[in-house]
């Protein structure tokens, strides 16, 4: 990752309403959520925020608007689950990259 002289914004909870929005959604569009965000990652590491902006634009005309934290927590979950590797902090979404886990 490149240094740079911007201050880090941690990624921002969500509100009441953002998590009424999640809430609605079914399991069939987080796997569309989940299937998006993997077919934006490659094998390189790429800024996680680009990740999540180009995924949320093959979405937004299907799933309306989504918090961008939302796809933080996605991403999160896959490099737990082991789906996909980073470095940085993924709670910063423009201080961490991400890339698909090479075997």
């Amino acid at each position: 990752m490149k240094k740079t002289n911007q201050l880090p914004i941690k990624n921002q909870p969500l509100t009441k309403l953002e998590l009424k929005r999640i809430s609605a959604l079914e399991k069939t569009d987080i796997k569309f959520i989940d299937d998006t965000l993997l077919s934006s990652v490659s094998y390189k590491y790429s800024k996680q925020a680009l990740i999540i902006i180009i995924a949320r634009q093959k979405m937004e005309d299907t799933l309306g608007s989504i918090p961008l934290t939302y796809y933080s927590m996605r991403i999160q979950k896959m490099v737990e689950e082991d789906i996909l590797e980073a470095i940085g902090n993924l709670e910063y979404l423009r201080f961490s990259e991400v890339r698909k886990k090479s075997y």
